[in-house]
């Protein structure tokens, strides 16, 4: 039978005075608005295997996920950070992170990618923009990833703009103060590929690679997985490498179990940032 009662929430971290214009905000909610958001609820996050809790979850292995986990923690939440391991022992940032950056710090108003022509002047124009080359990027390894947003940012004339530090991926020594604090860190597979552009194989490693490291630096193997991007439901076949639970982020689903053994999460980003103070938000 699946749960359809309980909530499951996702953010992606905090900024200390988020900005409604950036890109480099875009993911994120400001850090006072999620402390206001946590207070007011009437009762706290708690872990899957409790019935009767709602379940929060924070995405991506950047500084602004981890703190956005340990203000949760500090105010008595339970809460699930699903990491990839490849951006925290290569020290790499996430393509799209660079993407946001690169688009903020453009010094044109127009670009070319692709063959396509795209204006810059209005924030639906910049959307466009980076949804296209996201999409286009989001299942290339990273190393291929980060080179095409590289040349973007070289285009924009924004390559030698500096990634701001909520961005920045977080350090295995980051990671293990998380764990002794009390947060749940989860498999978000080895890096950020998207997994309906990986064969059989490659889905395997990419599940088992991250596993194996977490067991290795954290002690224990993750329980739980949420696949990159989160839209891409697994096959049957990609199910057989996972014997718990799994998490995906798409809008277009409702929260909660669907499936036995597979949750669907709703994005809270723009209703905790409804929670701002003047001045949080801008």
């Amino acid at each position: 039978m699946v749960d359809r009662s309980r909530a499951v929430h996702l953010l992606h971290g905090v900024v200390n005075e988020k900005s409604r214009d950036l890109q480099v905000h875009r993911l994120y909610t400001g850090r006072e608005a999620l402390k206001a958001f946590l207070r007011a609820r009437p009762q706290p996050y708690g872990t899957l295997s409790d019935p009767h809790a709602d379940v929060l979850t924070v995405d991506d292995a950047t500084v602004a996920g981890a703190e956005a986990c340990l203000a949760a923690m500090e105010l008595g939440h339970h809460v699930v950070f699903f990491v990839n391991p490849s951006n925290v022992v290569r020290q790499i940032p996430y393509f799209f992170s660079l993407l946001d950056l690169f688009i903020d710090r453009r010094a044109v108003d127009h670009a070319t990618f692709e063959g396509s022509q795209f204006e810059l002047l209005t924030k639906a124009q910049r959307r466009a923009f980076r949804i296209a080359v996201r999409t286009r990027l989001m299942g290339l390894e990273q190393d291929e990833a980060g080179e095409r947003v590289n040349a973007v940012g070289l285009r924009l004339g924004a390559s030698a703009a500096e990634l701001p530090r909520h961005m920045a991926p977080i350090s295995v020594k980051m990671l293990r103060t998380l764990v002794d604090a009390g947060v749940q860190v989860e498999n978000h597979g080895w890096d950020h590929k998207e997994i309906g552009a990986m064969n059989l194989a490659e889905f395997k490693t990419h599940v088992k690679s991250a596993a194996d490291w977490f067991a290795s630096v954290l002690g224990s193997p993750p329980s739980l997985y949420a696949p990159p991007f989160g839209r891409t439901d697994l096959t049957a076949a990609q199910r057989s490498f996972l014997r718990d639970p799994y998490f995906l982020a798409d809008d277009d689903r409702m929260s909660g179990e669907f499936r036995p053994g597979c949750w669907n999460r709703v994005d809270i980003t723009a209703l905790v940032d409804a929670c701002d103070a003047p001045a949080n938000v801008r």
